[in-house]
């Protein structure tokens, strides 16, 4: 699972639509769906309903629909987060 994977997924579930989540994540409907059907895949579980009207969680979405978001926060709180100066200093020449 990649940070863009996790990202699309939480986009499609948020806008409970591949076409406005696509328009968000700037990136061609198509490719959306092919990483949330790779998402699927690697999980083992489908993840949304689809009909040609709606996008639905399905009940495997919802539960990890909640973790998702979690790792997204700490993803996006490791980014944030300042090393120490030993970690960070870069000898450059």
């Amino acid at each position: 699972m990649t940070i863009h994977q996790l990202q699309s997924f939480l986009a499609v579930a948020e806008k409970q639509s591949f076409t406005a989540a696509a328009d968000a994540l700037y990136i061609s409907q198509s490719a959306l769906s092919q990483q949330i059907r790779q998402l699927e895949h690697q999980l083992g579980f489908q993840l949304f309903d689809r009909s040609t009207r709606q996008v639905t969680l399905t009940e495997a979405g919802r539960s990890f629909y909640r973790n998702a978001q979690q790792l997204q926060a700490l993803y996006a709180h490791a980014l944030s987060a300042p090393l120490p100066f030993s970690v960070c200093h870069l000898d450059i020449v």
